[in-house]
């Protein structure tokens, strides 16, 4: 870990440990139940801290945390399919690069995320690449889960979901 946060500094990163869950800051890496009805899902324990380059989010923190099942579902949340994610040891993941050759993961677009004056942007495109998305299959609350959290941890999951044109804005003012 020492290593790891060396190397993202020297070049520039900024490195932060959440001190809140949020699925902008946060990719959850495993769940601990708390059986209390609605009890907010709370960090225990940090796997790695999140990369800020300026106002774009590098890479989210892998977080233990502890909620509700009502919430956040343990088994969704663990295993479900990541999407964005180009490699993943421990769950299913989906990127627009797989399946297209030695080359693909150069030539897709990228995700971009920023957070701004208490502004969270998930999903930045070109105005040019704005899609129209009425024909997706999944309801606007399954849509803005799988957008926030790249995966599903609290609706059963949908399999082979297309959430790459998805975009969304929340307002967010952290804790500090």
């Amino acid at each position: 870990m020492e290593q790891y946060v060396e190397f993202w500094q020297k070049i520039g990163l900024n490195i932060v440990d959440p001190i809140e869950y949020h699925p902008f800051f946060c990719e959850i890496y495993q769940v601990e139940e708390y059986l209390a009805h609605d009890h907010h899902p709370e960090i225990v324990n940090t796997k790695w801290p999140y990369l800020m380059f300026g106002d774009l989010l590098f890479s989210r923190s892998g977080v233990f945390i502890k909620s509700s099942p009502n919430l956040i579902d343990k088994s969704t949340a663990e295993n479900s399919t990541l999407y964005w994610s180009h490699c993943r040891n421990n769950r299913p993941r989906a990127d627009l690069a797989d399946g297209w050759g030695s080359s693909s993961q150069c030539r897709t677009r990228f995700r971009l995320d920023y957070w701004s004056d208490d502004i969270l942007y998930y999903n930045v495109k070109d105005k040019d690449d704005i899609i129209n998305i009425e024909d997706d299959e999944l309801s606007q609350e399954q849509q803005m889960e799988l957008l926030k959290n790249r995966c599903f941890v609290s609706s059963p999951e949908v399999l082979d979901c297309f959430p790459y044109d998805y975009t969304a804005i929340e307002k967010y003012k952290c804790k500090r």
